[in-house]
């Protein structure tokens, strides 16, 4: 639990927050509890409005400035930042993920017809997996750089040696290194972690954008009362009519 492996797969605030303060990998993930809180409010109040109005076009544009906001609210975050205060802060990027997740999904579904529904939702699925992995290996790259030339600006060759085949560095290894060593290594996640976010700004704020051109379509079945049957005309009553004729004559009486 204890052993990190300095690579592009740690970056990010989790693993800014272990290096400030040399926590486990547990701890530092519970650090994002407040961006998963931040996520499932939105998440349930846009459910409700969209439930109530049928309205959600609104929904992918907010979420788009309100994660361009949180990127750049957490580019404060530096080597002297309070635990406390760098995870309130992820609650920003929190509020922005709730208003896509959903939303995104019921776009898709409500633009096609009923019979491409599954194909339509599945498609949200595979497109989620493919960005996801692409924007890990691409942030990785960023932070993964932006880590060793800090280090090795820093430091010179034994910063670099320090990151060298993906040394491993846990915790107890790292409060050991003389304070030169610590600042600087602190001082490298930092400056890993601002590609990070300034990457993650550039890609919440073409999401900003390509939101505008969402159209506004009413939400299938929303609206919709079911017909009321409606009463056919009661009839007239029908008269007999004796046709016009002299009226019978009585039998004589015998």
């Amino acid at each position: 639990m204890y052993r990190h492996r300095i690579s592009r797969r740690v970056w990010g605030v989790r693993g800014w927050s272990w290096a400030q303060v040399m926590i486990s990998s547990t701890a530092s993930g519970l650090l994002l509890l407040p961006l998963m809180f931040g996520m499932l409010i939105v998440l349930l109040a846009t459910g409700q409005i969209t439930t109530k109005t049928g309205h959600y076009r609104s929904f992918p544009i907010l979420g788009g400035a309100v994660m361009t906001i949180g990127m750049l609210v957490l580019l404060t975050l530096g080597a002297d930042t309070s635990t406390i205060a760098s995870s309130a802060l992820t609650a920003i990027v929190g509020f922005g993920m709730g208003f896509l997740l959903q939303n995104t999904l019921l776009i898709t579904q409500n633009s096609v017809a009923l019979r491409d529904l599954g194909a339509a939702s599945g498609s949200v699925t595979l497109f989620r997996t493919i960005g996801g992995s692409l924007g890990v290996a691409v942030l990785g790259s960023i932070y993964t750089s932006r880590l060793q030339d800090k280090l090795s600006a820093r430091l010179g060759v034994s910063g670099h040696a320090l990151l060298a085949g993906g040394a491993q560095l846990p915790p107890s290894v790292l409060q050991r290194l003389p304070a030169s060593v610590r600042d600087a290594f602190q001082a490298a996640v930092v400056s890993g972690l601002h590609g990070v976010l300034l990457g993650g700004a550039a890609v919440a704020l073409a999401t900003f954008l390509i939101a505008w051109l969402v159209r506004a379509v009413p939400l299938r079945g929303q609206g919709q009362q079911p017909a009321t049957p409606v009463p056919a005309p009661a009839s007239a009553p029908t008269t007999l009519h004796r046709p016009a004729g002299p009226a019978p004559s009585s039998l004589p009486a015998r």
